[in-house]
């Protein structure tokens, strides 16, 4: 019976394999065409060559069989030219896309969007490298827009005008071990940006570099959708439990980053609960952490920073932290960080305010006066500094 059992299932198996198609596409084809002809577990490969951008609408595969995009070659990226955008899914689920290389795009490298909340759901996006995106709109390497269950990975995003990853109104995002670059000169606005009722954003192992103007904006905008199609439903903010205004963030997670030479590593203005925990800053220039004013209507934020590490050269760094008028530090909230500059403790009034440096809630004290002894990598190698900032990975 378990062998009759067995033999079933592989048939199944081989049958369902049988019925998924592959579509090679040569450069120059129009490969939007394909969007009506792709069923669930169809791949979409992108034979040698420059290809012309695609726009794909209500495309699904399935959460067992995913449509695929990628390169028909093993180990190679498949180029895109250079148009408005490379790629734009509208209200698309069950999608992966893999290894596209995409330089000097005037709006947005990759556009997943929704005419309404959720309608894109369930796309991956692993191993893509963005370069260069500015002219029109956005300006950003990636755009997650009112889509839920979308996971960046793996990919390289840089020298964008704007936001290398933009996220609004968007749920359930994930991303895994990215870098985010910007080359001397010409400053990206944001390494990612996370704006309107998103929720439930994690950022792990990420690697952020460069004359970034601010590494991560959290709840800083609650923007207007400029694109091509309806605005989506904006996603219900979260309520406080006090009967105050609502966050416009709810839960963000920034772990296990790093960031190198980035002007504002943090930019925080109205989230729920935002933790940061276990990064490093090294060389941050303007501040580590700024709080904003939010958006008309809507709670400060609520986070907090725990078991990060600070280094910066005498001198280099402006001050410590900021908070603009008519924000509310207090919500703001340290557990153990480690600070450290050889002008520390002394230069300690200089950078911030005499009485709290740090404006929010310090629930831990902080360790100003041990030196990590940072090794040419960027990662610390005193012993009573290993538990502080980015692990190795």
């Amino acid at each position: 019976m378990k062998a009759m059992i067995s033999s079933i299932a592989a048939a199944l198996a081989i049958a369902s394999l049988a019925s998924a198609t592959e579509h090679i596409v040569r450069p120059g084809e129009d490969w939007s065409n394909l969007g009506p002809k792709l069923r669930p577990g169809d791949r979409v490969l992108l034979a040698p060559g420059e290809h012309i951008p695609a726009a794909f609408e209500r495309v699904s595969g399935s959460a067992d069989k995913p449509i695929v995009i990628r390169p028909l070659e093993d180990g190679v990226l498949a180029e895109i030219e250079p148009k408005r955008e490379a790629l734009k899914l509208t209200d698309c689920a069950h999608i992966r896309i893999e290894r596209l290389s995409v330089k000097d795009a005037r709006r947005a490298g990759i556009i997943i969007e929704s005419t309404r909340q959720g309608a894109s759901r369930d796309i991956a996006i692993s191993d893509v490298l963005v370069s260069g995106v500015g002219g029109l709109a956005e300006q950003s390497g990636i755009v997650i827009r009112g889509a839920s269950e979308v996971g960046v990975r793996r990919s390289r995003l840089e020298n964008c005008v704007g936001a290398a990853l933009r996220i609004e109104h968007a749920e359930k995002v994930t991303v895994e071990e990215c870098q985010f670059f910007s080359r001397p000169g010409k400053p990206m606005q944001a390494g990612i940006a996370i704006e309107g009722a998103s929720s439930d954003i994690a950022v792990r192992r990420a690697f952020l570099r460069g004359p970034i103007e601010t590494g991560v904006s959290i709840g800083f905008e609650n923007p207007v959708f400029q694109t091509d199609v309806a605005e989506p439903t904006r996603g219900t903010a979260s309520s406080r439990k006090d009967g105050g205004p609502p966050a416009l963030v709810r839960r963000v997670d920034i772990i296990e980053s790093r960031f190198k030479d980035v002007i504002r590593p943090l930019r925080f203005g109205s989230a729920e609960a935002a933790v940061v925990r276990q990064c490093t800053f090294l060389e941050p220039r303007e501040e580590v952490y700024l709080l904003t004013a939010p958006p008309a209507s809507f709670a400060a934020i609520e986070a907090r920073l725990l078991d990060n590490l600070t280094v910066w050269t005498p001198g280099s760094l402006r001050r410590l932290c900021h908070a603009e008028p008519n924000t509310k530090p207090a919500g703001l909230k340290l557990g153990a960080n480690l600070w450290w500059s050889k002008e520390l403790p002394a230069a300690l009034p200089s950078l911030g305010n005499a009485d709290n440096p740090f404006l929010g809630t310090v629930e831990t004290p902080q360790t100003l006066d041990r030196d990590p002894q940072m090794d040419d990598k960027g990662y610390p190698t005193a012993a009573e500094a290993m538990t502080f900032g980015a692990p190795r990975l």
